[in-house]
């Protein structure tokens, strides 16, 4: 009004046409001036139009290690977005809950990347969801391989072998950009093979500083992030760096969980790659809740009256072997397990499932997984469970229970101090069972 000016047209986008091709008068490059305010030079580097994105494969350790990269950037003051098993979150608040299917992953990440509001993005991206819809993003700034030792979901899509699901891991790392980082376990040959795929840099994690890929890495003046005298180490060339202690880890339980610090030290590379400061890639280790808040059932302990009980959702033979390792260092005179043979798998990693279980407890429930649908009955799975426990030198006892429920419900009542009982929680949640064990906190056991 104190101009006497007025709106004559609303138009949904700029009218470029009067100045790029004026009828008098020079053109002006006017598109050119609105891309460059939209996406100006910094530092004399060209704005790309791109957010942080880091992309998470791997056999097992996806979801701990997206959840606690997701926290780091987070405390670098970045919006984030996450998609892992345990649903679409938006920095700590969740949108959506639960392992929502192969389509329905892609479909959150999908959002995630459409939401204006985001700064940065963390995608766990297993086998199936890449095989079947692909990554839900052309390129990445990094790509994280947690492990790859013997592959999970072996048969599904024509995948038959350990050479096709490499292949089939390996395009996280061939999207990886030539300004970003490939963050790989220096302990797997198949992964340190996959270094020389990446367009950007390579951060090599592991638990020891010994591992041959470390040793030649750093030689070459690269970055790795390992162990070494109870410290995470961060290292460029001969340079090293101490971040803070592994008992200070609460992920680790004192350090006493191996695969657990595997799964730390690929989050503070995948900081590290990504800017984070080591003092809040620091804070973010030494403050992320490994119980009921931030990861549950991701070997979640519980404690009363001497008993011992672990929440996890191991459902493969590697991911057995690793639990079995870490409960060397807690000490029980009983060990117990409910186990369900979860989706579908080969015959033979049924079996093999049922050899390391053998080999590991002293009693074991059985159960059915009626959370995921699987072609092969429960009855078959139950049989090829069997198969490989009756290999096994420990197990004593073998408890046939219809559903989860029922079988955790009767592995508790039977808890008695120096036991130790681990519950493999349904496929596609943890909440059940961690909920099952809240139930019991209140209740003592009796020795059946």
């Amino acid at each position: 009004a104190d101009q006497r000016g007025a709106i004559v047209e609303v138009n949904a986008g700029p009218g470029l046409l009067m100045h790029i091709k004026p009828a008098d008068g020079e053109p002006r490059p006017v598109g050119r001036a609105i891309v460059y305010h939209l996406f100006p030079t910094r530092n004399g580097v060209d704005d790309d139009g791109r957010i942080p994105v880091v992309g998470i494969t791997g056999t097992n350790g996806k979801t701990v290690v997206a959840k606690l990269v997701a926290r780091l950037l987070q405390l670098s003051g970045k919006h984030t977005g996450l998609s892992c098993s345990d649903g679409l979150f938006l920095d700590r608040r969740q949108v959506e809950k639960g392992d929502r299917g192969e389509k329905a992953s892609w479909d959150a990440g999908h959002r995630i990347l459409m939401n204006r509001a985001v700064e940065a993005a963390v995608f766990e991206n297993d086998s199936g969801m890449i095989l079947s819809q692909g990554l839900p993003y052309d390129r990445c700034q990094v790509g994280v391989v947690t492990n790859f030792g013997q592959p999970d979901h072996l048969g599904d899509y024509y995948v038959e072998d350990e050479d096709r699901m490499y292949n089939v891991l390996r395009t996280q790392i061939d999207v990886v950009l030539k300004t970003g980082a490939a963050v790989l376990n220096a302990a797997d040959p198949r992964l340190v093979e996959m270094a020389e795929l990446c367009d950007g840099d390579v951060i090599f994690f592991g638990l020891s500083a010994d591992l041959p890929a470390i040793i030649e890495h750093r030689a070459a003046g690269k970055r790795a992030v390992f162990v070494r005298d109870g410290k995470v180490v961060m290292a460029t060339g001969a340079s090293e760096s101490a971040l803070t202690d592994v008992s200070a880890i609460p992920l680790t339980y004192a350090g006493r969980v191996a695969f657990q610090i595997e799964n730390v030290l690929a989050a503070v590379a995948t900081g590290w790659a990504l800017g984070i400061s080591n003092d809040l890639i620091r804070a973010g280790i030494v403050t992320f809740d490994v119980g009921q808040v931030d990861v549950p059932g991701r070997f979640t302990m519980f404690e009363r009256q001497g008993a011992t009980v672990i929440v996890d959702d191991a459902h493969n033979a590697p991911a057995l072997e690793a639990v079995a390792a870490a409960l060397d260092r807690f000490p029980a005179e009983r060990r117990m397990l409910v186990f369900g043979a979860g989706v579908q798998r080969r015959d033979e990693d049924l079996v093999q499932q049922g050899k390391v279980i053998g080999k590991t407890f002293d009693r074991v429930f059985l159960c059915e997984d009626r959370s995921v649908r699987r072609d092969l009955p429960d009855t078959e799975a139950r049989a090829l469970l069997k198969k490989g426990l009756y290999e096994g030198r420990r197990v004593t006892k073998i408890i046939d229970e219809t559903g989860r429920r029922e079988a955790v419900e009767a592995a508790l009542s039977q808890l008695v101090a120096g036991d130790l009982l681990v519950l493999q929680c349904d496929e596609t949640s943890t909440e059940g069972t961690v909920e099952q064990v809240h139930q019991w906190m209140g209740r003592s056991g009796r020795r059946a």
